[in-house]
């Protein structure tokens, strides 16, 4: 069973935020400063976080903290993962997972009040891709970058040689994108897929130089 939350960081209601950071911090100068940011930038009243904000990472993770718990103290759920508003969890059969979907989603509504977003509901075998994190994972133990991180450096590429030609984008800069997605891509089964990217498109060889080191690396005992 795989879920997000619908519109999470703008749903955060901030007197259940509050009341949990309360269990964790005993200042109450702390606790007004962290009332002070949660105000700064909400969605509405007493509610929602600015996703830019480093501290919306931490208060998004405490708020749903609860979650955590629940799922596996009340539910005894096995095998559960969550990063930020993105969790999957494991069950017996479809059955069993309809019912935990269900307790899920009265334990979001009522202790958080937050619902999950239907469309983004997935209940399947494991035999199945699961597209989770930006990686699909394969019943065979094969893992794959998403087709959508793909498209977007494939757009990139072309855009990137073009500043870097222009001098609007420096060595350092293009240097640093490409390698963001060989930081992606060493995740996965995409040894191959990086190849056939920059054979074709490149930035000033940049592409090719560290593909040549995630070689080098891949072939080490």
């Amino acid at each position: 069973m795989q879920c997000d939350i619908e519109k999470y960081f703008a749903r955060v209601d901030h007197s259940v935020l509050m009341e949990r950071l309360s269990r964790k911090v005993g200042d109450l100068r702390m606790l007004r400063l962290l009332q002070s940011l949660l105000a700064h930038g909400a969605e509405g009243p007493s509610r929602g976080m600015p996703i830019g904000n480093l501290t919306s990472q931490l208060f998004a993770n405490v708020y749903l903290d609860a979650l955590d718990h629940f799922a596996k103290e009340e539910l005894r759920v096995r095998h559960y993962l969550r990063y930020m508003d993105d969790f999957l969890l494991l069950a017996g059969d479809r059955r069993e997972a309809r019912t935990l979907l269900a307790e899920v989603k009265e334990f979001l509504r009522e202790q958080l009040r937050l619902k999950l977003n239907r469309r983004r509901i997935v209940l399947a075998p494991l035999c199945e891709p699961c597209d989770f994190l930006g990686y699909v994972q394969f019943g065979d133990e094969r893992t794959r970058v998403r087709r959508r991180s793909v498209r977007r450096l494939w757009r990139r590429l072309p855009a990137l040689a073009q500043g870097l030609a222009s001098g609007r984008v420096s060595y350092a800069q293009a240097r640093c994108c490409i390698s963001s997605w060989f930081g992606l891509a060493k995740h996965a089964d995409a040894l191959q897929l990086s190849r056939a990217i920059f054979s074709v498109r490149d930035v000033a060889n940049i592409g090719k130089r560290l593909l040549v080191r995630e070689m080098s690396f891949a072939t080490r005992p």
